[in-house]
């Protein structure tokens, strides 16, 4: 078979294992070992550009930071809208046009940031009062903790979902209702009581970052997995993360002074009660396992039950697993052992941030190699009028149309997942428990709110 993806040409090289001569598996491992270590990006070019730093001008970039006391000034924003285009807007040439103004207030913030923040402590005296008012201080001890160890990665995964959640808290805290906040990104950041409050320049530069799929789109990109670690690296990520941090604040401040909301008032965290029960039974003591227990002795109670476990560190099992199967892009290896890290260390929601969209990814990739009709393009982002190709659909038991190419429901009726057959029914079923019945997508969108 003969693929334009590199991706999908080891998937199927590494499918050939299980039926060569034994005597074709050296050079067939070979093949696939060269295969894996190309890389193609899942981003089309459109995102590629809206995000890297691609000849920002030198001029600009030496300007002066729009930043008073560690908070954007007003004339940050000027300039990244033109007069003319509305805030709401969903034609893709406004946001490419913001993009290259965004990159460059997104450089000056950062080296605001590093010139006046080299430990938590300068963070929490310069931004005492709006840590006061939103309340989670936990989680932006532990973000400037791991931006000063240079994890930008599971900075931006952070910081992009508490400011998702932070923007809900604002709406619950003005009309103590949930039921008014809009469950899409894309609705919330036009919410209009944001929109009264923030106004419209400020809305449209979050539209910008994190809004629809025409914008930088910066919250999909990252949680969906559609961009590497590696990849992202050359992208300016740190910029990225002074950035959100920044622009957190400075809505902590903005509404604080509105005088509308005296203290956030924040909605109820994700329960995980149940979470370790293996039954619906909470009487069954049979069935649990305890939540004080760290990663090794979780890992003994699922693994090996009553047997001897091997003599060594578990997470050196999950290590040689990973170096093992094609299941796993070579270029994610560092990520992934550093969620391994973080796990070993019983540091489980940091394991969650970094490992979920790492598996979305791997996911993503096996049905669309496996599900013959769904279109190569799917394991990227889409372009405009696409749907992207997410863990809901991924974890589906048939395959959707619209993945396949057509625009009009066929009269038969859809095929079905074969990503079922792949992985073994027994695999997939358990995935969708995790995944998608015991609602774990809620903790990536409210992870602000756990001590990680």
């Amino acid at each position: 078979m003969s693929f334009s993806n590199c991706f999908i040409r080891s998937f199927w090289l590494g499918k050939t294992l299980q039926t060569e001569e034994l005597s074709n598996i050296i050079t067939r491992k070979e093949e696939i070992r060269t295969a894996l270590n190309k890389w193609q990006s899942c981003l089309n070019l459109r995102v590629r550009q809206l995000l890297e730093n691609n000849s920002l001008n030198k001029y600009s970039l030496d300007c002066n930071i729009p930043i008073e006391k560690g908070l954007l000034k007003e004339n940050a924003f000027i300039g990244v809208r033109n007069i003319n285009v509305p805030y709401d807007t969903l034609e893709a040439e406004p946001f490419t046009a913001a993009s290259s103004k965004i990159k460059i207030l997104a450089y000056q913030i950062s080296q605001f940031f590093d010139s006046n923040i080299t430990s938590t402590n300068d963070f929490f005296k310069l931004y005492n009062d709006e840590l006061g008012w939103c309340g989670n201080s936990d989680i932006f001890r532990r973000c400037v903790e791991l931006y000063l160890e240079k994890d930008y990665l599971s900075v931006m995964l952070i910081v992009i979902s508490n400011l998702e959640r932070l923007l809900g808290d604002i709406i619950y805290s003005l009309h103590d209702d949930t039921s008014i906040i809009p469950l899409l990104i894309r609705d919330l950041l036009i919410a209009p009581s944001l929109v009264l409050l923030l106004g419209e320049e400020m809305i449209f530069f979050l539209r910008c970052i994190i809004g629809p799929p025409n914008s930088m789109n910066l919250r999909n990109v990252l949680w969906h997995g559609f961009i590497s670690p590696h990849e992202f690296l050359k992208v300016p990520v740190k910029w990225y993360c002074a950035l959100i941090l920044i622009i957190t604040m400075s809505i902590c401040n903005i509404v604080r002074h509105k005088g509308v909301i005296g203290l956030l008032k924040k909605r109820n965290n994700v329960n995980f009660k149940r979470f370790y029960y293996l039954t619906d039974n909470a009487d069954d003591r049979n069935a649990y396992i305890s939540t004080e227990k760290n990663f090794d002795e979780l890992y003994e109670c699922v693994m090996y039950g009553h047997a001897s476990p091997p003599q060594y560190p578990h997470h050196m099992i999950l290590e040689f697993l990973l170096f093992k199967n094609f299941f796993v892009i070579p270029r994610t290896y560092p990520t992934w052992l550093c969620s391994f890290r973080y796990l070993s260390n019983n540091q489980v929601l940091l394991f969650f941030v970094l490992a979920l969209p790492l598996l979305e990814h791997c996911l993503r990739r096996i049905y669309v190699c496996v599900n013959k009709d769904v279109q190569e393009h799917r394991m990227c982002t889409v372009e405009t009028g696409e749907y992207f190709l997410t863990l809901d659909i991924i974890l589906g038991e048939k395959v959707a149309w619209a993945f396949c190419g057509i625009k009009e429901e066929k009269q038969e009726e859809e095929q079905i997942n074969e990503i079922y057959s792949e992985l073994g029914g027994g695999i997939m079923v358990c995935s969708e428990l995790i995944l998608i019945n015991l609602n774990l997508q809620i903790l990536l969108y409210n992870l602000s709110f756990f001590h990680l």
